[in-house]
């Protein structure tokens, strides 16, 4: 039997939403997904996605904050605690953004709190709103604070934006034995949490260790080929779960990240377009598409680190 295409996948799934008379409801396709986990789970996850911590990669501008606003919205509106620790934004502007994200008769349904890792950074003074403030090159008051936040609190989402401005307050070795708590103390209370970092920002043996901490590794990269920049998503890896592996393209706008369905051959390693025949290749059960031979060694050297 022939496979169904992906973008026939999709419309199914659309297709299975009935409203009470039998037909296909748009209503009921866009509340499923409005209720992602995270942006595209629908798309992208061939299944539930289990509690775990996630790490979130790519490069600056490419929306990674966004993605995660949207990620906590998505939890508040369904009545999930939620914790967000920042060091790359004002928790004024974060707390506004992922409110204006929710549908109003859902904005008072969870419980949002809010780790200022920011406003000691850039100001050096203690921010007089209604957030724990941390002074981010003292590791142990952070995690004192996550300690304190997270108290009468069980099974939340979380969020840590960035883990690449915490590090450049201290040494990697002290940076790394902070997640090492954080995200053992997230495992403990079974929350569903997304980590954020900016690859180039690090050696590689920092990124590789930090890699090894989670349960699951997303992508974003920036094309800028064109006339505009082109936003790419990807989940390379969750443990235990079936997912395509494949680039999305998605934009920002007033809900925060829509992925666009899009069946134009991208390549596996770079994520640029495939202008002719596309190299392909099964590589650990998967298939996937290539430029050419290259980058399909260049992605297997990459999958051969991720899973050291």
């Amino acid at each position: 039997m022939k496979k169904t295409c992906e973008r026939e996948e999709f419309f199914n799934r659309y297709l299975s939403k009935k409203d009470l008379t039998g037909k296909p409801s748009i209503a009921l396709w866009i509340k499923m997904v409005s209720s992602e986990v995270f942006p595209g789970a629908s798309l992208l996850i061939e299944e539930e996605i289990p509690r775990g911590i996630y790490l979130l990669t790519g490069p600056s501008g490419a929306g990674k904050t966004v993605f995660c606003k949207t990620f906590m919205a998505r939890g508040l509106s369904n009545q999930e605690s939620g914790i967000y620790l920042s060091t790359d934004e004002d928790c004024g502007e974060i707390q506004s953004s992922i409110r204006n994200l929710i549908e109003p008769q859902n904005r008072m349904k969870g419980d949002l709190r809010l780790i200022d890792a920011y406003s000691w950074r850039v100001r050096g003074v203690v921010n007089s709103g209604p957030f724990v403030t941390v002074d981010p090159a003292n590791l142990t008051g952070v995690a004192i604070a996550c300690q304190k936040v997270c108290q009468d609190t069980s099974n939340p989402r979380f969020v840590f934006d960035s883990i690449t401005n915490l590090a450049i307050q201290s040494n990697p070795d002290t940076t790394l034995r902070f997640l090492q708590l954080v995200t053992a103390k997230m495992r403990s209370m079974d929350a569903l949490a997304f980590f954020t970092l900016i690859p180039t920002s690090h050696d590689s043996m920092f990124v590789s260790t930090v890699k090894t901490m989670f349960d699951g590794i997303f992508e974003m990269r920036l094309d800028d080929i064109g006339l505009e920049i082109t936003r790419m998503f990807r989940i390379f890896s969750i443990k235990g779960v079936k997912h395509q592996t494949r680039w999305v393209l998605f934009t920002i706008n007033d809900r925060g990240i829509s992925l666009i369905e899009d069946s134009t051959p991208r390549c596996a390693w770079c994520g640029g377009v495939i202008p002719y025949k596309p190299y392909e290749e099964t590589v650990k059960g998967r298939n996937y598409t290539f430029h050419a031979t290259g980058c399909s060694e260049n992605f297997k050297k990459k999958l051969a680190l991720e899973l050291l």
